[in-house]
């Protein structure tokens, strides 16, 4: 992706960031997370974070470890912690704002958009 591109995604609403993280997780069927700690599992923190793309998240802090999932285990983990609680996700953090939805709104956004492709 280039550097245009990259940037103007970074910037653009946060609800055009929801919507195009949904395709893209879809399309690439790659989920990226950010880790915080190496010894805390991503889905025990108590914030969780996602973008499309490794790129964003250094944009958004470069201090952290970025975590790739392919898209059904990233749902498979999902669904799981729900079973226990909803919880919210924060989809595309930028500097400024992120799209903040519960995961189970979050997860049937992007089996629709899974739907569409496979």
């Amino acid at each position: 992706m280039d550097t245009k591109r990259i940037l103007g995604m970074f910037n653009a609403p946060k609800e055009k960031r929801y919507k195009s993280f949904c395709v893209q997780a879809a399309d690439t069927e790659e989920v990226w997370l950010m880790q915080d700690e190496a010894d805390v599992p991503v889905f025990q923190q108590d914030s969780i974070c996602v973008w499309p793309d490794k790129a964003f998240i250094s944009m958004y802090r470069a201090d952290t470890i970025p975590v790739m999932l392919e898209v059904h285990d990233f749902i498979d983990a999902c669904s799981a912690r729900i079973e226990e609680q909803d919880f919210i996700i924060h989809v595309f953090p930028n500097t400024k704002d992120s799209c903040d939805v519960p995961a189970s709104q979050l997860l049937e956004s992007i089996n629709e958009e899974l739907e569409l492709v496979e």
